[in-house]
């Protein structure tokens, strides 16, 4: 594998089961066909980090669906012969429901361009929005859908810019 500049890859979960009785937002599950729509795009996020050497870290909102849809992503790159350890996840009660800017935090303080590929799992309409600022165009996220990112460094280190590069689908 090549080892070119990371990547930010920006993933909203996949569709949700619709609340049952007094069952909070928080704890809805993935539909099967949000895990169809993830494992979809999943695949395609895998192709577009072939080349990479970079390992990949996965920050997910602690809702269930966001959970769900990190797990499917890292069992499909085991099932693609990518080692466990090339993969690490965490996941962060800040990412339920955020304002854009505590995405922007958290790619700012997270995303480390000399070493690791960032997916951000979370939900609309901040997920929506943050692509949007970054990719300075108006871009709109369904579920299970992703929009993956090179990071362009200026010469002051405080003001970089990002590149769009695709908008995955799980088709």
């Amino acid at each position: 594998m090549t080892n070119i500049e990371p990547k930010l890859i920006l993933l909203r979960h996949g569709d949700a089961m619709h609340k049952v009785g007094q069952q909070s937002d928080f704890d809805r599950p993935l539909s099967k066909l949000g895990q169809r729509q993830v494992r979809r795009s999943c695949e395609s996020i895998l192709q577009t980090l072939k080349n990479h050497s970079n390992q990949t870290k996965i920050i997910a909102s602690n809702s269930l669906r966001t959970t769900q849809t990190s797990q499917l992503l890292h069992q499909i790159w085991l099932d693609q012969g990518i080692a466990g350890e090339a993969l690490q996840a965490e996941y962060a009660a800040e990412l339920y429901l955020p304002a854009p800017g505590t995405v922007m935090k958290w790619i700012e303080s997270h995303f480390n361009k000399n070493q690791q590929n960032l997916i951000l799992i979370g939900h609309n309409p901040a997920w929506s929005e943050v692509c949007s600022q970054l990719a300075d165009r108006v871009i709109h996220l369904a579920t299970a859908e992703a929009v993956c990112f090179d990071r362009l460094s200026n010469s002051n280190p405080s003001s970089d810019s990002w590149k769009f590069i695709q908008k995955i689908l799980p088709s």
